[in-house]
């Protein structure tokens, strides 16, 4: 059966039968916030409110349409204030057709507040049920949604301006603070007694990192050359690497290109294209025991013949490197993400040679 809890604490929630409600009135759809230490004869259900039930058990009833997180970073709660609101809330989202929550959820993090690697940890399922009347009832609609935890290892820059602040804070904000306290509220307090009950050190998280690079290459003599580089893994491909705090994508591939070739090439940003891919667990030495999502972001960067003699190697990351034409970069290239980036480069490059050689 349902309980409903007007204080959350840890041992409620480790102790409950099935799930929560969380209720809150509204009026003129204005939230009313609840005072927790009301009596629940003050909490009758007789206008308009959302109900937010959490459930045990993480199995759904219907198809995930929402994602949230509570979000760590550096040892601090991470929160977003929308462009024009005044009050903060949890990250989070709608989940899009065919599309997996955890990948959603990453979606949601990088556009949201420019996160590009973590942890994510699933901690329970919930519901949103709003309108009046009793639940189940006509005049209501039921929405339901995953809450996870994330552990956030790399917050790059925005990546658009939906988002006017990401606060850290080392404490859990008050309900006068929140957007939607009828629901971060309760999301929230079940995330903090689920990490203090030790819930990361049970589960395998969904780890993530996005990696930033660009197709390198220069015209010489009229022919397009393109640099590869062979990694310690023995992967031959292209300049990229990881993603540090405060860099945009294309400071990473800006400084990427450089510290693995000595290059400063003009980096083309209208040619933008990605790829994902899983490095499983055992080949996973940066966290052991969980693959790796990773999500390989590319540019197209140009350089002058008269640069060639600055080319200069990071020995330390690459075995090998190569200056070739198309064809024989096919070739070598042992990868076919890899192989189909290099295709859709070189046709973007001999499409838009006026804009991007003049």
């Amino acid at each position: 059966r349902a309980k409903l809890l007007l204080i959350l604490v840890c041992i409620g929630f480790a102790s409950a039968a099935d799930h929560f409600h969380f209720i809150f009135r509204k009026k003129n759809d204005m939230i009313i916030q609840h005072d927790f230490s009301r009596e629940a004869s003050d909490m009758a259900a007789d206008g308009r409110n959302t109900i937010c039930t959490i459930f045990k058990d993480l199995a759904l009833p219907h198809k995930t349409k929402y994602v949230t997180a509570a979000v760590r970073f550096q040892g601090q709660w991470v929160f977003i204030r929308s462009r024009g609101a005044v009050s903060y809330e949890m990250i989070g989202g709608a989940v899009r057709n065919n599309e997996p929550p955890e990948t959603a959820l990453r979606r949601q993090l990088y556009d949201k507040a420019g996160i590009v690697a973590g942890k994510i940890y699933e901690i329970a399922s919930y519901s949103l049920s709003s309108g009046s009347g009793k639940v189940g009832t006509a005049g209501r609609t039921t929405t339901y949604a995953k809450l996870y935890y994330t552990e956030c290892s790399c917050m790059g820059t925005l990546p658009n301006n939906k988002t006017e602040e990401v606060l850290c804070s080392a404490s859990e904000l008050s309900a006068q603070q929140y957007l939607h306290p009828e629901t971060s509220q309760p999301l929230m307090r079940k995330a903090i007694c689920w990490l203090a009950g030790g819930g990361a050190e049970r589960q395998a998280p969904f780890a993530f990192e996005k990696l930033c690079g660009a197709v390198t290459y220069c015209r010489e003599n009229g022919i397009i050359k393109y640099i590869l580089i062979k990694n310690l893994s023995g992967h031959i491909g292209f300049p990229k690497g990881h993603s540090e705090n405060g860099e945009s994508e294309q400071e990473t591939a800006q400084r990427e290109v450089y510290e693995e070739t000595g290059l400063k090439p003009v980096l083309l940003t209208d040619f933008r294209h990605t790829f994902q891919y899983v490095a499983p667990s055992e080949a996973n030495g940066s966290l052991p025991g969980a693959d790796m999502h990773k999500l390989a972001v590319y540019f197209a960067a140009r350089f002058t013949p008269e640069e060639i003699p600055q080319i200069t190697i990071q020995e330390e990351e690459v075995l090998k490197w190569w200056f070739v034409p198309y064809a024989e970069a096919m070739k070598l290239l042992n990868k076919n993400a890899d192989k189909r980036m290099l295709e859709l480069a070189n046709r973007w490059i001999e499409q838009n040679r006026r804009e991007t050689e003049a």
